[in-house]
């Protein structure tokens, strides 16, 4: 079984990648936990997660 929080460290590091970002691991840590949260917020398994991760990290580096 894949461990959801590296499933979606990998999907944050692919979003960083893409736009030429590069963070500490603290900040990619938050950004991986308040995924999470949000995720589990959500509760609809129909839900976007692509489009999670990319709005997680854009508010992110936005605010940051």
């Amino acid at each position: 079984m894949i461990n959801f929080k590296n499933y979606v460290k990998d999907a944050v590091n692919t979003e960083l990648y893409k736009l030429k970002i590069d963070i500490t691991i603290n900040e990619i840590d938050a950004i991986i936990d308040s995924i999470i949260f949000d995720w589990n917020e959500i509760g609809d398994p129909d839900a976007n997660f692509e489009a999670l991760v990319e709005w997680n990290v854009d508010q992110y580096l936005t605010h940051a």
